[in-house]
């Protein structure tokens, strides 16, 4: 999408190459265990306005927040990119996979604050205006 800076088709200029280089590594376990749990979390984060009340999510944003604070990162994406001076994220690392370059910056602004407010508005709405009950708790 050209003009807006947050998203782009790679090409084969030298500022996507050098990122294509980063994030082409051969890591180990690219679709193993961590993985799958990584995205099994993500789909029930994204979920989880329907699945558990709204001040679970409150909590675990601030948990999330917390671990960004404490760790530096996710706990997962360390685990399942071997703390490399690359470090990418696992939307940035399987996005750029498909050919999707996000920076990283933005894309962590848009994980760390624009989907958690989101999620929490998207809960807040949906449990407390329209009376929906949480599937879960």
């Amino acid at each position: 999408m050209p003009g807006f800076g947050i998203i782009s088709k790679m090409d084969n200029n030298t500022n996507n190459s050098n990122i294509r280089s980063q994030i082409t590594g051969n890591f180990e376990g690219e679709f193993g265990f961590i993985f799958f749990l990584h995205l099994f979390i993500i789909i029930f984060v994204y979920l989880s306005p329907v699945l558990v009340n709204w001040k679970i999510i409150i909590l675990l944003t601030l948990l999330s927040h917390l671990q960004l604070m404490l760790v530096g990162s996710c706990i997962l994406s360390k685990i399942q990119f071997k703390n490399t001076d690359r470090r990418p994220h696992f939307f940035h690392y399987y996005l750029s996979k498909i050919g999707i370059y996000v920076h990283p910056r933005k894309l962590s602004f848009i994980q760390n604050y624009i989907i958690p407010t989101t999620l929490i508005f998207t809960a807040l709405v949906l449990q407390t205006v329209l009376g929906l009950h949480p599937i879960l708790f």
